[in-house]
């Protein structure tokens, strides 16, 4: 182990406490999902944040605003106000964003869209004080996601690469 002269606590907590709270709306969702988050990045002197991206199955049209209203109960009582929105395109979908636009001034937010091909949510956690070098020689986040299970390269939704024609 590294020595280092920052306490990453306030950081791991951040970690830990949204992605908590990412894996409680994945349930809410159900389904198989797919963990593509960062390793920590630097955003401020002496502090980190980490971008959590999940990608789950679609809902279906008729399913989609019943389960929204479940998620949007359970954002509020994170004290995440969310705004819901429609997605334009083809199929249509739903979002909901907190906050509206942008992030907070100490850089989070979160939102979950969804259509009938598929769910994502979308999350930063908030800046905070912690050493990005030794969080990220830790693997900090790939050592605590709540749930994380890789997919088996047997399973059908892993991605196979193409192979190379010579």
């Amino acid at each position: 182990m590294r020595a280092t002269s920052i306490d990453s606590s306030a950081a791991e907590q951040s970690w830990l406490e949204l992605t908590t709270r990412v894996e409680a709306t994945q349930q809410i969702v159900g389904g198989d999902w797919e963990v593509s988050d960062t390793n920590s990045r630097k955003c401020a002197d002496g502090s980190v944040n980490w971008c959590v991206t999940r990608l789950g199955p679609g809902v279906a049209t008729a399913d989609r605003a019943a389960l929204f209203d479940r998620v949007e109960v359970a954002w509020k009582a994170f004290g995440w106000h969310a705004v819901r929105t429609r997605i334009g395109g083809e199929p249509p979908g739903l979002q909901l964003r907190y906050p509206t636009g942008g992030a907070l001034d100490d850089g989070f937010f979160v939102e979950l869209g969804s259509t009938v091909h598929g769910t994502t949510i979308g999350a930063q956690t908030p800046c905070a004080v912690g050493d990005v070098d030794e969080l990220n020689h830790e693997q900090f986040a790939f050592n605590n996601t709540p749930v994380y299970t890789p997919t088996p390269a047997s399973s059908p939704t892993a991605l196979t690469p193409t192979p190379r024609t010579p």
